[in-house]
């Protein structure tokens, strides 16, 4: 199964909201958070992010070069917020030594549900 921006939302928010959770919950919402966003922003750059090509980098170079004064408002948006959540993510992941919070968590949800809701309203 193809993993979809919807389905790292949907993850997000359950392991935010699972019962007891706790901060590896935390830490994994967050990385899920930045993962929707990722993957949004990958396809509507048209960028695969299964290849090099469509690595972080590019991802990320390819949202900075948008027009944001023709860019639909989920691409402003994420621009807005890219760098809240690739650092909260990274930092998520890979350091272990920093706690991540609940209310940091929180946040890197809302930022993505923020995008894919902008996502949604434009497409219909």
């Amino acid at each position: 199964m193809t993993m979809l921006p919807d389905h790292y939302l949907a993850l997000a928010r359950e392991t935010l909201a699972a019962p007891q959770a706790g901060e590896p919950h935390w830490r994994a919402a967050t990385r899920f958070a930045y993962d929707a966003v990722f993957l949004t922003v990958a396809a509507a750059v048209d960028l695969d992010p299964t290849t090099f090509a469509g690595n972080t980098r590019a991802v990320r170079e390819a949202l900075t070069a948008a027009d944001t004064a023709s860019a639909p408002a989920f691409i402003r948006l994420a621009r807005r917020h890219w760098n809240t959540l690739w650092l909260a993510s990274l930092r998520a992941e890979r350091g272990l030594e920093d706690p991540v919070s609940h209310a940091e968590a929180k946040l890197s949800v809302a930022l993505a549900e923020r995008v894919l809701a902008a996502r949604t309203a434009g497409l219909q």
